[in-house]
């Protein structure tokens, strides 16, 4: 009895999760941290170290971009999966994988750990990008991004996201305590566009221009939102949340196309 309790007290002390994980403890995985303002460039910037690499990871917190993540793998010819909760594309010997942070291939766990111990889950990466590192500390999801950030089996880990205060050095301390060295890049970042508010509100519908983008906040609106742009005259693309990955990006395309007769868009937060 006294040994069964001390191996439950041991599976329940969650006190260093860095421990959970003892293969990817013995590597001496590299932190590049890449922290600023939306649109800054950051992944950007990362995704061409992850896409020049021999193998590659991309950790995304939406679907949505793990998909346009894997249209880009695909557009640079190389042998490329994709990995959410709903799809599962390519080939298991892939060398380069996007997928939603839940789906990302562990390493193998020790007391702490949930998942498989695969041929996958056991390989090692060149370069894994980590995307919107600040929802490390998310109640409800942030979870999932402490189980990768520990356990991912790569020799560059690229950790992306806002500059939260005191992300830094919350970062620096798992680092340390993992064994890893971390870089922090020092390049001041900003927006490459510049976000200008406007003076006055928009009077109406018929006040959009060809370009803009109507933000609604549930599918209705949406549709209604659509259903009114028709009704004086343009010509609307809509991206909402249950729309497949697929039909969205041909929106977007269609909205970036300036030939392509489609003026205006009209997106809930899935944009």
């Amino acid at each position: 009895q006294l040994a069964a309790f001390r191996k439950a007290r041991h599976l329940a002390d969650l006190s260093f999760p860095e421990k959970w994980f003892p293969a990817t403890r013995c590597m001496r995985r590299k932190w590049k941290l890449h922290l600023g303002p939306p649109n800054s460039g950051k992944t950007h910037k990362a995704l061409r170290q992850l896409l020049a690499a021999r193998s590659g990871l991309y950790l995304a917190p939406l679907r949505l971009l793990a998909w346009e993540v894997f249209g880009r793998m695909q557009a640079a010819g190389l042998r490329c999966a994709l990995r959410t909760g709903q799809e599962r594309l390519g080939p298991e010997d892939a060398t380069h994988v996007a997928c939603t942070v839940e789906m990302a291939p562990l390493g193998s766990a020790s007391g702490g750990g949930d998942d498989d111990v695969t041929a996958t889950s056991l390989r090692a990466w060149d370069v894994a990008v980590l995307d919107e590192v600040q929802l490390l500390v998310d109640p409800s999801r942030g979870s999932a991004w402490t189980k990768a950030l520990l356990s991912v089996l790569v020799k560059e880990l690229h950790l992306c996201g806002a500059a939260e205060p005191g992300l830094s050095s919350l970062l620096a301390e798992l680092a340390f305590a993992c064994g890893d060295t971390m870089e922090v890049s020092t390049e001041v970042k900003r927006r490459l566009v510049p976000l200008k508010l406007e003076e006055l509100a928009l009077s109406g519908y018929d006040a959009l221009k060809p370009g803009d983008c109507l933000v609604c906040f549930s599918q209705r609106e949406v549709l209604l939102a659509k259903a009114e742009l028709e009704r004086l005259g343009l010509k609307p693309c809509v991206i909402y949340g249950s729309l497949p990955p697929e039909v969205r990006s041909e929106q977007a395309k269609l909205f970036n196309d300036p030939t392509s007769g489609f003026e205006v868009l009209i997106a809930s937060d899935a944009i």
